[in-house]
Protein backbone atom coordinates (compact mmCIF):
# COMPACT_ATOMS: atom_id res chain seq x y z
CA UNK A 1 0.00 0.00 0.00
CA UNK A 2 2.96 2.64 0.65
CA UNK A 3 4.43 1.76 -2.66
CA UNK A 4 0.83 1.99 -4.28
CA UNK A 5 0.81 5.89 -2.41
CA UNK A 6 4.04 7.08 -3.70
CA UNK A 7 2.74 7.50 -7.01
CA UNK A 8 2.81 11.33 -7.16
CA UNK A 9 -0.69 11.16 -9.16
CA UNK A 10 -2.28 8.27 -7.21
CA UNK A 11 -1.51 9.81 -4.12
CA UNK A 12 -3.27 13.28 -5.19
CA UNK A 13 -6.17 11.55 -6.72
CA UNK A 14 -6.44 9.42 -3.08
CA UNK A 15 -6.47 13.16 -1.16
CA UNK A 16 -8.81 14.50 -3.41
CA UNK A 17 -11.15 11.78 -2.84
CA UNK A 18 -10.98 12.16 1.04
CA UNK A 19 -11.79 16.12 0.69
CA UNK A 20 -14.58 14.99 -1.24
CA UNK A 21 -15.93 12.81 1.45
CA UNK A 22 -15.41 15.49 3.83
CA UNK A 23 -17.40 17.92 1.89
CA UNK A 24 -19.70 15.89 1.52
CA UNK A 25 -20.49 14.55 5.09
CA UNK A 26 -20.81 18.29 6.12
CA UNK A 27 -23.22 18.63 3.59
CA UNK A 28 -25.28 16.36 4.85
CA UNK A 29 -25.21 16.92 8.24
CA UNK A 30 -25.80 20.51 7.33
CA UNK A 31 -29.10 19.51 5.48
CA UNK A 32 -29.95 16.87 8.50
CA UNK A 33 -30.03 19.78 11.10
CA UNK A 34 -31.63 21.91 8.61
CA UNK A 35 -34.73 19.86 7.74
CA UNK A 36 -35.37 18.62 11.23
CA UNK A 37 -34.54 22.41 12.71
CA UNK A 38 -33.92 23.79 15.66
CA UNK A 39 -35.72 21.05 18.28
CA UNK A 40 -33.82 18.09 16.92
CA UNK A 41 -30.58 19.96 16.91
CA UNK A 42 -31.16 20.92 20.17
CA UNK A 43 -32.20 17.15 21.09
CA UNK A 44 -29.39 15.78 19.43
CA UNK A 45 -27.11 18.63 21.79
CA UNK A 46 -28.47 17.44 24.46
CA UNK A 47 -28.81 13.19 24.12
CA UNK A 48 -25.58 12.43 21.70
CA UNK A 49 -25.21 12.21 18.07
CA UNK A 50 -26.38 8.42 16.71
CA UNK A 51 -23.72 5.70 17.30
CA UNK A 52 -24.48 2.54 19.43
CA UNK A 53 -27.88 1.45 19.65
CA UNK A 54 -27.60 2.55 23.06
CA UNK A 55 -26.62 6.07 22.35
CA UNK A 56 -30.02 7.43 22.86
CA UNK A 57 -30.39 7.05 26.31
CA UNK A 58 -31.48 9.05 29.01
CA UNK A 59 -34.56 10.69 27.06
CA UNK A 60 -35.94 13.59 28.43
CA UNK A 61 -39.79 13.49 28.02
CA UNK A 62 -41.07 16.30 28.70
CA UNK A 63 -39.77 19.12 26.51
CA UNK A 64 -40.24 17.31 22.88
CA UNK A 65 -43.59 16.23 24.20
CA UNK A 66 -44.85 19.54 21.77
CA UNK A 67 -42.21 20.73 18.85
CA UNK A 68 -43.64 24.45 19.73
CA UNK A 69 -42.73 24.09 23.37
CA UNK A 70 -39.08 22.61 22.24
CA UNK A 71 -38.75 25.95 19.97
CA UNK A 72 -39.42 28.31 22.44
CA UNK A 73 -36.98 26.56 24.90
CA UNK A 74 -34.42 26.56 21.90
CA UNK A 75 -35.41 30.25 21.30
CA UNK A 76 -35.19 31.12 25.46
CA UNK A 77 -31.50 29.48 25.36
CA UNK A 78 -30.19 31.16 22.41
CA UNK A 79 -31.64 34.74 23.91
CA UNK A 80 -29.94 34.39 27.01
CA UNK A 81 -26.53 33.83 25.28
CA UNK A 82 -26.66 36.49 22.87
CA UNK A 83 -27.52 38.52 26.43
CA UNK A 84 -24.54 37.14 28.27
CA UNK A 85 -22.60 38.64 25.45
CA UNK A 86 -24.51 42.58 25.65
CA UNK A 87 -25.46 41.89 21.53
CA UNK A 88 -28.47 40.92 20.35
CA UNK A 89 -28.50 38.86 17.47
CA UNK A 90 -31.40 37.43 14.63
CA UNK A 91 -31.13 33.87 14.87
CA UNK A 92 -32.01 32.30 11.10
CA UNK A 93 -35.18 30.02 11.36
CA UNK A 94 -34.70 26.47 10.28
CA UNK A 95 -37.92 25.51 9.55
CA UNK A 96 -38.10 23.15 6.56
CA UNK A 97 -39.93 24.95 4.08
CA UNK A 98 -42.66 23.13 2.19
CA UNK A 99 -41.18 22.66 -1.68
CA UNK A 100 -44.35 22.08 -3.22
CA UNK A 101 -43.54 17.76 -4.16
CA UNK A 102 -45.80 15.16 -3.66
CA UNK A 103 -45.20 13.05 -1.09
CA UNK A 104 -43.21 10.24 -2.49
CA UNK A 105 -45.20 6.93 -2.82
CA UNK A 106 -42.78 4.31 -0.42
CA UNK A 107 -44.87 1.33 0.12
CA UNK A 108 -47.08 0.97 -3.93
CA UNK A 109 -48.42 -2.16 -2.91
CA UNK A 110 -47.78 -4.72 -5.34
CA UNK A 111 -45.60 -7.22 -2.89
CA UNK A 112 -46.46 -10.89 -2.96
CA UNK A 113 -45.28 -10.51 0.78
CA UNK A 114 -46.54 -8.18 3.21
CA UNK A 115 -46.26 -6.60 6.94
CA UNK A 116 -49.18 -6.43 8.69
CA UNK A 117 -49.76 -5.05 12.02
CA UNK A 118 -53.91 -4.98 13.29
CA UNK A 119 -55.02 -1.77 15.02
CA UNK A 120 -58.20 -1.52 17.03
CA UNK A 121 -59.11 0.77 19.90
CA UNK A 122 -61.61 1.47 22.59
CA UNK A 123 -63.57 3.52 20.88
CA UNK A 124 -62.57 6.78 22.29
CA UNK A 125 -62.02 8.58 18.98
CA UNK A 126 -62.12 12.22 21.02
CA UNK A 127 -58.67 10.91 22.97
CA UNK A 128 -55.96 13.39 21.47
CA UNK A 129 -53.53 11.54 19.14
CA UNK A 130 -50.71 12.48 21.38
CA UNK A 131 -52.17 10.61 24.26
CA UNK A 132 -53.03 7.33 22.26
CA UNK A 133 -50.31 5.22 22.86
CA UNK A 134 -50.95 2.89 20.87
CA UNK A 135 -51.54 4.65 17.75
CA UNK A 136 -47.98 6.07 18.42
CA UNK A 137 -46.55 2.63 18.79
CA UNK A 138 -48.26 1.76 15.66
CA UNK A 139 -46.65 5.04 13.74
CA UNK A 140 -43.51 4.04 15.51
CA UNK A 141 -43.61 0.77 13.56
CA UNK A 142 -44.36 1.84 10.24
CA UNK A 143 -41.51 4.52 10.31
CA UNK A 144 -39.69 1.73 10.88
CA UNK A 145 -40.44 -0.44 8.28
CA UNK A 146 -40.85 2.36 5.87
CA UNK A 147 -38.33 5.25 6.69
CA UNK A 148 -35.20 4.50 8.87
CA UNK A 149 -32.55 3.46 6.54
CA UNK A 150 -31.32 0.93 9.76
CA UNK A 151 -34.54 -1.49 9.48
CA UNK A 152 -36.82 -0.17 6.42
CA UNK A 153 -37.73 -3.59 4.31
CA UNK A 154 -36.82 -3.48 0.52
CA UNK A 155 -40.26 -3.25 -1.23
CA UNK A 156 -42.31 -5.95 1.20
CA UNK A 157 -46.06 -4.03 1.88
CA UNK A 158 -46.47 -2.47 4.99
CA UNK A 159 -50.45 -2.79 5.55
CA UNK A 160 -52.29 -1.52 8.74
CA UNK A 161 -55.74 -3.26 9.29
CA UNK A 162 -57.90 -1.41 11.19
CA UNK A 163 -61.56 -1.94 12.56
CA UNK A 164 -64.59 -0.22 12.64
CA UNK A 165 -63.53 1.16 15.55
CA UNK A 166 -60.69 3.41 14.19
CA UNK A 167 -61.95 6.65 13.35
CA UNK A 168 -60.73 8.78 9.90
CA UNK A 169 -58.65 10.96 11.56
CA UNK A 170 -56.03 8.02 12.91
CA UNK A 171 -56.66 6.02 9.48
CA UNK A 172 -55.89 9.44 7.24
CA UNK A 173 -52.35 9.81 9.35
CA UNK A 174 -51.43 6.17 9.30
CA UNK A 175 -51.73 7.06 5.75
CA UNK A 176 -50.09 9.68 5.13
CA UNK A 177 -47.11 8.02 6.96
CA UNK A 178 -47.08 5.30 4.18
CA UNK A 179 -48.52 2.86 5.47
CA UNK A 180 -51.68 1.24 3.14
CA UNK A 181 -54.96 0.79 5.22
CA UNK A 182 -57.00 -2.54 5.28
CA UNK A 183 -60.64 -2.11 6.64
CA UNK A 184 -62.18 -4.73 7.57
CA UNK A 185 -65.53 -5.58 9.65
CA UNK A 186 -65.54 -7.32 13.23
CA UNK A 187 -65.42 -11.26 12.84
CA UNK A 188 -67.80 -12.67 15.26
CA UNK A 189 -69.61 -16.08 15.88
CA UNK A 190 -72.86 -17.89 18.08
CA UNK A 191 -70.06 -19.13 20.33
CA UNK A 192 -69.67 -16.88 23.65
CA UNK A 193 -66.08 -15.47 23.95
CA UNK A 194 -64.70 -14.89 27.59
CA UNK A 195 -61.65 -12.42 27.00
CA UNK A 196 -59.20 -12.08 29.50
CA UNK A 197 -59.21 -8.06 29.10
CA UNK A 198 -61.99 -5.91 27.82
CA UNK A 199 -59.41 -4.62 25.45
CA UNK A 200 -58.97 -7.78 23.76
CA UNK A 201 -62.81 -8.29 22.45
CA UNK A 202 -62.36 -7.62 19.23
CA UNK A 203 -59.38 -8.72 18.81
CA UNK A 204 -60.67 -12.41 16.75
CA UNK A 205 -60.43 -9.84 13.93
CA UNK A 206 -57.13 -10.03 13.76
CA UNK A 207 -57.46 -13.53 11.98
CA UNK A 208 -59.33 -11.86 9.15
CA UNK A 209 -55.34 -11.57 8.01
CA UNK A 210 -55.57 -14.99 6.40
CA UNK A 211 -58.46 -13.52 4.34
CA UNK A 212 -55.78 -11.54 2.60
CA UNK A 213 -55.10 -13.91 -0.04
CA UNK A 214 -53.02 -11.35 -2.37
CA UNK A 215 -50.31 -12.31 -0.23
CA UNK A 216 -48.26 -15.71 -0.62
CA UNK A 217 -46.44 -14.94 2.68
CA UNK A 218 -47.59 -12.14 5.51
CA UNK A 219 -45.58 -11.48 8.94
CA UNK A 220 -48.25 -10.15 11.42
CA UNK A 221 -46.85 -7.96 13.78
CA UNK A 222 -48.00 -6.47 16.96
CA UNK A 223 -47.96 -1.98 17.19
CA UNK A 224 -46.20 -2.32 20.12
CA UNK A 225 -43.13 -3.23 18.58
CA UNK A 226 -39.97 -2.09 17.62
CA UNK A 227 -36.93 -2.92 15.41
CA UNK A 228 -33.25 -2.86 15.52
CA UNK A 229 -32.75 -4.52 12.02
CA UNK A 230 -34.07 -5.57 9.05
CA UNK A 231 -36.79 -8.04 9.65
CA UNK A 232 -36.86 -8.77 5.42
CA UNK A 233 -35.05 -12.20 6.05
CA UNK A 234 -37.70 -13.69 7.83
CA UNK A 235 -39.74 -14.69 5.17
CA UNK A 236 -36.78 -16.68 4.44
CA UNK A 237 -36.35 -18.57 7.89
CA UNK A 238 -36.93 -22.43 6.63
CA UNK A 239 -40.23 -22.34 9.23
CA UNK A 240 -42.06 -20.08 6.72
CA UNK A 241 -41.61 -23.62 4.30
CA UNK A 242 -45.47 -24.70 3.18
CA UNK A 243 -46.10 -28.09 5.64
CA UNK A 244 -48.57 -31.12 4.68
CA UNK A 245 -51.02 -31.23 6.64
CA UNK A 246 -51.16 -34.70 8.74
CA UNK A 247 -53.17 -37.63 8.58
CA UNK A 248 -56.35 -36.86 10.56
CA UNK A 249 -60.14 -37.51 11.57
CA UNK A 250 -62.69 -34.51 10.08
CA UNK A 251 -64.42 -32.88 13.09
CA UNK A 252 -68.30 -32.64 12.85
CA UNK A 253 -69.23 -28.99 12.30
CA UNK A 254 -65.89 -27.78 11.81
CA UNK A 255 -64.69 -26.68 8.17
CA UNK A 256 -62.18 -29.01 6.71
CA UNK A 257 -58.79 -28.52 7.18
CA UNK A 258 -56.60 -27.12 4.48
CA UNK A 259 -54.07 -29.93 2.57
CA UNK A 260 -51.22 -27.56 3.23
CA UNK A 261 -50.30 -24.66 5.56
CA UNK A 262 -47.67 -22.01 7.28
CA UNK A 263 -47.56 -21.22 9.98
CA UNK A 264 -44.34 -20.28 12.43
CA UNK A 265 -43.68 -18.09 15.34
CA UNK A 266 -42.12 -18.10 18.98
CA UNK A 267 -43.00 -19.49 21.87
CA UNK A 268 -43.35 -16.85 25.31
CA UNK A 269 -41.22 -16.07 27.92
CA UNK A 270 -40.69 -15.34 31.35
CA UNK A 271 -39.46 -11.86 31.55
CA UNK A 272 -35.92 -10.20 30.71
CA UNK A 273 -33.77 -12.49 33.45
CA UNK A 274 -33.30 -14.78 30.17
CA UNK A 275 -29.94 -16.21 27.83
CA UNK A 276 -29.96 -15.05 24.21
CA UNK A 277 -31.70 -17.34 22.22
CA UNK A 278 -33.68 -18.22 25.01
CA UNK A 279 -33.32 -21.81 26.57
CA UNK A 280 -35.90 -24.15 27.33
CA UNK A 281 -35.98 -22.84 30.77
CA UNK A 282 -36.67 -19.41 29.80
CA UNK A 283 -39.94 -20.46 27.76
CA UNK A 284 -43.15 -20.05 29.73
CA UNK A 285 -44.48 -23.04 28.16
CA UNK A 286 -42.98 -25.04 25.28
CA UNK A 287 -45.72 -25.05 22.07
CA UNK A 288 -47.88 -22.22 23.33
CA UNK A 289 -47.16 -19.73 20.36
CA UNK A 290 -47.26 -16.41 21.18
CA UNK A 291 -49.45 -14.01 18.69
CA UNK A 292 -47.86 -11.26 18.57
CA UNK A 293 -45.17 -12.22 16.02
CA UNK A 294 -45.98 -14.91 13.34
CA UNK A 295 -45.56 -15.50 9.86
CA UNK A 296 -48.55 -17.21 7.43
CA UNK A 297 -49.74 -18.12 4.19
CA UNK A 298 -53.30 -16.64 4.16
CA UNK A 299 -55.65 -19.03 2.91
CA UNK A 300 -59.18 -18.74 3.03
CA UNK A 301 -59.36 -22.60 3.95
CA UNK A 302 -57.62 -22.32 6.90
CA UNK A 303 -59.65 -18.82 7.72
CA UNK A 304 -62.79 -21.39 7.63
CA UNK A 305 -61.19 -23.53 9.45
CA UNK A 306 -60.72 -20.73 12.41
CA UNK A 307 -63.71 -19.51 12.43
CA UNK A 308 -65.34 -22.96 12.59
CA UNK A 309 -64.27 -22.23 16.54
CA UNK A 310 -66.37 -18.89 16.65
CA UNK A 311 -69.43 -21.34 15.40
CA UNK A 312 -69.34 -24.89 17.25
CA UNK A 313 -68.44 -24.93 20.64
CA UNK A 314 -65.16 -26.70 21.77
CA UNK A 315 -64.24 -27.76 24.89
CA UNK A 316 -60.28 -27.43 24.24
CA UNK A 317 -60.64 -24.02 22.98
CA UNK A 318 -60.17 -21.54 26.41
CA UNK A 319 -60.95 -18.13 24.73
CA UNK A 320 -59.44 -16.02 27.34
CA UNK A 321 -56.07 -15.15 25.82
CA UNK A 322 -58.67 -15.21 22.10
CA UNK A 323 -56.71 -15.57 18.90
CA UNK A 324 -53.34 -16.70 20.30
CA UNK A 325 -55.35 -19.47 22.23
CA UNK A 326 -57.49 -20.46 19.08
CA UNK A 327 -54.42 -20.59 16.89
CA UNK A 328 -52.93 -22.99 20.00
CA UNK A 329 -55.57 -24.93 19.60
CA UNK A 330 -55.32 -25.27 15.63
CA UNK A 331 -51.82 -26.02 15.47
CA UNK A 332 -50.81 -27.56 19.02
CA UNK A 333 -47.52 -30.22 18.94
CA UNK A 334 -49.60 -32.83 18.96
CA UNK A 335 -51.94 -32.53 16.24
CA UNK A 336 -52.63 -32.85 12.55
CA UNK A 337 -50.86 -28.96 11.71
CA UNK A 338 -48.50 -28.13 14.64
CA UNK A 339 -46.75 -24.24 14.05
CA UNK A 340 -43.52 -24.46 13.13
CA UNK A 341 -40.43 -22.21 15.22
CA UNK A 342 -39.01 -19.47 14.05
CA UNK A 343 -35.18 -18.54 15.02
CA UNK A 344 -35.48 -16.42 17.86
CA UNK A 345 -32.81 -13.55 16.60
CA UNK A 346 -36.49 -12.19 14.80
CA UNK A 347 -37.96 -11.27 17.85
CA UNK A 348 -38.27 -11.38 21.55
CA UNK A 349 -40.35 -10.23 24.55
CA UNK A 350 -39.23 -8.59 27.59
CA UNK A 351 -35.56 -7.91 25.87
CA UNK A 352 -32.32 -7.14 27.83
CA UNK A 353 -28.98 -5.43 27.13
CA UNK A 354 -27.50 -8.30 26.27
CA UNK A 355 -30.44 -9.55 23.13
CA UNK A 356 -29.79 -5.96 21.83
CA UNK A 357 -25.86 -6.89 21.96
CA UNK A 358 -26.17 -10.47 20.75
CA UNK A 359 -27.93 -8.76 17.60
CA UNK A 360 -31.54 -9.19 18.26
CA UNK A 361 -33.74 -7.70 15.10
CA UNK A 362 -36.95 -6.83 16.53
CA UNK A 363 -38.07 -6.64 20.24
CA UNK A 364 -41.90 -6.84 21.30
CA UNK A 365 -42.25 -4.57 23.95
CA UNK A 366 -44.45 -1.19 25.07
CA UNK A 367 -42.58 1.86 25.26
CA UNK A 368 -44.54 3.12 27.47
CA UNK A 369 -44.68 0.20 30.18
CA UNK A 370 -42.34 -2.08 30.55
CA UNK A 371 -42.24 -3.90 34.19
CA UNK A 372 -40.84 -7.08 33.12
CA UNK A 373 -37.61 -5.35 31.82
CA UNK A 374 -36.55 -4.63 35.08
CA UNK A 375 -32.87 -2.80 35.60
CA UNK A 376 -32.24 -2.84 32.08
CA UNK A 377 -32.11 0.59 32.27
CA UNK A 378 -30.63 1.18 28.48
CA UNK A 379 -33.35 -0.93 27.15
CA UNK A 380 -36.32 1.53 28.43
CA UNK A 381 -33.80 4.46 27.18
CA UNK A 382 -33.89 3.03 24.00
CA UNK A 383 -37.49 2.12 23.86
CA UNK A 384 -38.41 5.42 24.50
CA UNK A 385 -36.05 7.59 22.49
CA UNK A 386 -37.92 5.53 19.31
CA UNK A 387 -40.64 7.90 19.60
CA UNK A 388 -39.32 10.92 19.52
CA UNK A 389 -36.66 9.88 16.51
CA UNK A 390 -40.56 9.03 14.32
CA UNK A 391 -41.92 12.15 15.77
CA UNK A 392 -38.97 14.71 14.36
CA UNK A 393 -38.64 12.38 11.41
CA UNK A 394 -42.22 12.86 10.29
CA UNK A 395 -42.76 16.55 11.33
CA UNK A 396 -39.95 17.26 9.24
CA UNK A 397 -41.08 15.25 6.14
CA UNK A 398 -44.71 16.88 6.93
CA UNK A 399 -43.30 20.45 6.07
CA UNK A 400 -41.53 18.92 3.37
CA UNK A 401 -44.27 17.72 1.18
CA UNK A 402 -48.08 18.78 0.29
CA UNK A 403 -50.59 16.16 1.60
Amino acid sequence: MANFLSKPRIRAAVILAVLAAILLLEITISRYDSWYGEETAEYRHTHGSKGSVFNHGNVDETPLNDLNDAKHTVSKKKKAKSSKHGKKHKHKSHKCKNVGNKRPKVNPGGSNRAYVTWFSSDGNIHRPLEDDQYFIATRILIWQLLHNPETRTNGIDVVVMVDPTIDSRRRERLAKDGAIIYPVEFLTGTVELHPGRPTWNNIMTKLRVFEMTQYELVLVIDGDSMLLHSLDGVFDDPATRPQKTLPHEPREGFAPMPSTYVLAGLSEIFDSNHQFPPTPGDIKTPGYMNAGFFVCSPSKELFEYYRSFLLVPDERFNSEYMEQNLLRTAHGWDGPMPWKELDYKWNIREPNENDFEQGVVSVHEKFWDTPLIYDNQKVKDWLASRKWEMKGWYDAYDQLFDD
